[in-house]
C-alpha cells in the first residue's frame, strides 16, 4: 500500500524543524538532550539518547530559535533507531502555557508555506 493511499490521522501538519531540545522525566531526574525532526501545534518527533516507553510523561525544554518553550508532553510511541544506539519518540503537548503556544503556533504558521512550495 502506498503512502498516498493511508489516511492521514494528525489533526495538526508538521514542519520540519531541528532544534535542541532537553527532556526530564515528569516526576524528577536529569536532564538529557536530543534534537527535534518536525513539529505541530501539537507535537513533536524527537531523536533520543534514552527509550521512553509510551504514556511516560517528560517536562519539555524545546529551544525555538531565540525563544525556549517548556511544555509538558506524553510519549505517544517510541522506537530504536535503526543502525544507532539513538530512539526516535512521538511527543504529544499536554500542558503548554498560552505565550509559549502562541510561539509555536507563529512559528508553524510561518512554516506552512514552505510546505506548499515544496510539494509544488
Amino acid at each position: 500500500m502506498s503512502t498516498d493511499t493511508i489516511k492521514e490521522k494528525r489533526q495538526f501538519r508538521r514542519v520540519s524543524a531541528k532544534f535542541p531540545i532537553r527532556y526530564q522525566i515528569r516526576r524528577g531526574g536529569f536532564f538529557a538532550s536530543g534534537l527535534t525532526e518536525n513539529l505541530s501545534l501539537t507535537g513533536a518527533r524527537l531523536n533520543a539518547d534514552r527509550f521512553f516507553p509510551q504514556g511516560i510523561n517528560l517536562n519539555l525544554e524545546l529551544n525555538i530559535l531565540s525563544k525556549v518553550i517548556n511544555p509538558v508532553g506524553r510519549v505517544v510511541w517510541s522506537q530504536p533507531r535503526a543502525h544507532s544506539n539513538r530512539y526516535q519518540m512521538g511527543i504529544e503537548f499536554i500542558e503548554i502555557n498560552p505565550q509559549d503556544k502562541n510561539y509555536l503556533t507563529d512559528y508553524v504558521n510561518m512554516r506552512i508555506p514552505e510546505l506548499s512550495e515544496c510539494q509544488k
